[in-house]
Formats: structure tokens, sequence, C-alpha cells
């Protein structure tokens, strides 16, 4: 759903009736100016020129006054790869805030979008789309997410809020919008670039940005292998006693193998799927019989083995208890 979709779509710009500023007619492809920094030039460029040839331009290029591209880059690079003289355009004449929401708008629906430059276009179309409707309520990135929903279902007069608008668009909860835009407002330069190299995911940076943008780039290296809930702990520890002192902590802190976290759920699977057989005597007696009973000893002597390093251990049963190790 782009802006070239002109009846009745979803549009940031929806505020301001396109129908009224667009015009059509045909321009030498030559013409035609890119500048536009939003613009998708060459992702699957092959396989939509072959739909134009087949089908031809559904959807018109979208340029300003100035023969500028405003919206439809990958059409714009189709039509240049089959050799295209003349093309018809829809031309605009909007101001320049409201043209580089509308190449935002387009892009937002692509999935060729990284999720780094998804959520600085997030950010961008917001701040874009509250500077043109300053009428419409306004996005608080430190607001509860369920009070956010609960005021978007009792707005029904007035423009939108951008999360509503953004979240009709993209099919994305507005929670999830807001983090996006939060991460890239929030964020770091340096935090950003390890997000766009795989080093840190989303939910890890979600934790990260609860510092101060110095503080974040003296823990990014500290945060590899460690899991949100880890994170949150240093966050948490360094925005009450500094970081230096949290990163001091944290090492100190043994970190729990992975083996040991999954084995946790495991156990715990284990003991409901052995607690049932026992209740319901469903004990097999078949023709396999002697290989269920060899891998229940097996386990039962790695489970004995491994206990016996814990055997001094008595934090984890009540002073009644029966020692588990022998």
């Amino acid at each position: 759903m782009t802006i070239s979709d002109l009846d009745g779509q979803i549009s940031f710009t929806q505020n301001t009736p396109l129908k009224r500023s667009l015009a059509l007619e045909m321009i030498s492809l030559d013409r035609i100016q890119v500048k536009n920094p939003y613009l998708r030039l060459d992702t699957d460029i092959e396989k939509l020129a072959q739909s134009i040839k087949t089908v031809g331009l559904i959807h018109p290029l979208v340029i300003n006054t100035d023969d500028q591209l405003i919206a439809g880059g990958r059409r714009y690079s189709a039509l240049k790869f089959l050799g295209v003289d003349e093309v018809s355009v829809h031309r605009i004449d909007k101001d320049v805030k409201e043209q580089e929401l509308i190449s935002i708008d387009e892009n937002l629906v692509r999935l060729d979008l990284t999720k780094v430059e998804m959520e600085h276009a997030l950010r961008r179309a917001k701040d874009l789309y509250e500077e043109i409707n300053p009428e419409a309520p306004k996005v608080d990135l430190d607001a509860d997410d369920k009070l956010i929903e609960k005021e978007m279902e009792a707005h029904t007069e007035g423009p939108k809020s951008f999360l509503a608008m953004a979240a009709e668009k993209t099919g994305l909860s507005p929670k999830v919008i807001k983090a996006a835009i939060a991460r890239d407002e929030r964020s770091s330069d340096t935090v950003k670039k390890a997000r766009s190299m795989g080093i840190v995911s989303a939910s890890q940076v979600g934790e990260m940005i609860k510092l101060n943008q110095d503080d974040q780039e003296e823990l990014l290296p500290h945060v590899q292998g460690k899991t949100v809930k880890e994170i949150r702990s240093i966050v948490k520890e360094a925005r009450q006693g500094g970081l230096k002192q949290a990163l001091k902590t944290a090492m100190q802190r043994q970190s729990v193998p992975r083996e040991v976290k999954l084995l946790k759920d495991q156990v715990k699977k284990t003991n409901k799927l052995l607690a049932k057989m026992l209740l319901e005597e469903l004990l097999y007696a078949g023709e396999d019989q002697g290989m269920v009973v060899r891998s229940l000893n097996e386990l039962k002597h790695n489970i004995e083995a491994v206990l016996s390093h814990y055997e001094d251990d008595t934090s984890y049963r009540s002073d009644d208890e029966q020692p588990v190790v022998q």
C-alpha cells in the first residue's frame, strides 16, 4: 500500500487530500531527477521489469514540480532497465516536509528495508507527521503501552496519532512501533552500527537505551553473549550505582551456562511427564521395554553423577528433607 494507491488508502499525508495536488502527465524518463535518499533503486528490478512488460505500469511514478522523483524508485529503475522513453507520472505540489513524508510512506511497506532503516524511517515519519499535523496526539516514548492503546481507542476526532496511523499502515502493533522509534531516537551511533552489523539485537538495545549514550557505548563491549535479562540487570544496577560498579558486579557474578538453562527446562518437562506416567500407571511392557529401562537407568546414572557434585549443598532442600544423594 503506497502513496500511488490513491483511492481511500492509508497514508501519513491523508489529512491533506492528495487528489487535489496530483496531475497525471507523460514526460521523458530522462527528465526525472533521482536525488531522494529514501528511494529503493536496486532491489528485484528484473522481476519488476518483467511484470511491467507483461501488464504495464499500474502505478505511475510520483514527482514534484522540479521533476524530482518522490516515490517509485524501483519502478523507475525497472523502466530504465526496459529502455522506456516516456512514462506516466503524478506530479505533486507539496512542501518539502510533505514530500519527504510521502517518500517514507511508500518505503515503510517495502520488505527489503533493514530493521535499522525501518526504525529510522519510522522515527523520521513521526517527526514529520507531528509537524504537519500539530493537533494530532503526540507520541510519548515513556508512556505505558496499555494507556496508549486506551487513548487511541478513545480518540475519535481530529487527526489520529502517528502510532495509530503507522499501526494501520504497517500491521505492526503500537507497542512495537513505539519501541522501534525509541531505539532509533535514543541509541548512540555506535550502538546503531552494532545493530546493523548483527552484534547486538533489538531486544538487547531496548535495555541499553535506558542508559545515556556514553554509558551505552561503554556497556556495548560487555553485552555479547548475555541474555536480555542479564543486560536488564546490569542496566538497572547502573542506573542506581553507576555503570562501572554494575559491570564489576556482573563480572563477579558467574554466568549461567547455556546447557544449564536448557537442562532446567528439560528437567521440568521430564518430571511432569514422569509424574503423569506414575499417576496414570502408563508403564510400558512391550517389546521395547528393555530399551526404555536402559534409557531410564542411563538417565538415573547421569543424574546421580551430577548430584554428587552438590551433595554438600543443603540450600536447595528444607531441614527435614532427606538428602537426595545417599
